[in-house]
């Protein structure tokens, strides 16, 4: 199938000091209903297909504590409301998720290095839960951060050989 549409959503999100090591983070995001038209192309059911997928919420929270001054961890968990869509009998799960991570970088040094783990669930699909694991590395050239990670999801799933979903991040601030 093939779909297309449109719509209009929004997020609000905010870093906040909450000591003197401690910056803690909050975003929620407004995801609309989305009317989408498209087409099929399955056998003797192909044709135009029309669906509406439910509006909802996506957010979470995090915390960064340094540890040292130039140690800090970071602590995240997350999560999104499940959404129907009308008019193919499907459904997104609700998400919930939770991550690990530490950082190193000295503040007079340009390099740092990153590490994460944890976990995505998601109900009612057929790999309910996902491990993640990821590494990166930042190099600051004042006044400009360069950030690139690689990221290993891996989905279990009873009875079946696991999945991996490998990606590549990078980031310039």
């Amino acid at each position: 199938a093939e779909f297309s549409g449109d719509a209009v959503g929004f997020q609000l999100g905010a870093i906040l000091p909450a000591g003197e090591r401690v910056r803690v983070g909050a975003a929620l995001r407004y995801v609309p209903a989305l009317d989408v038209n498209g087409s099929s192309w399955a056998g003797e059911d192909g044709g135009p297909l029309a669906a509406t997928r439910d509006a909802g919420l996506e957010g979470g929270l995090s915390a960064r504590v340094g540890l040292t001054e130039a140690v800090r961890a970071v602590v995240s968990a997350g999560g999104s409301t499940a959404r129907e869509w009308d008019g193919t009998g499907l459904t997104e799960g609700r998400t919930l998720s939770w991550g690990l991570g530490l950082e190193y970088g000295e503040a007079d040094q340009p390099l740092s290095a990153r590490c994460g783990v944890g976990q995505e669930q998601q109900t009612g699909v057929p790999e309910p839960r996902a491990g993640v694991f990821a590494l990166g590395l930042g190099w600051r050239l004042d006044p400009l951060q360069l950030d690139v990670a690689v990221l290993r999801r891996s989905l279990s799933r009873a009875d079946q050989p696991a999945s991996y979903d490998d990606r590549v991040v990078g980031g310039l601030t």
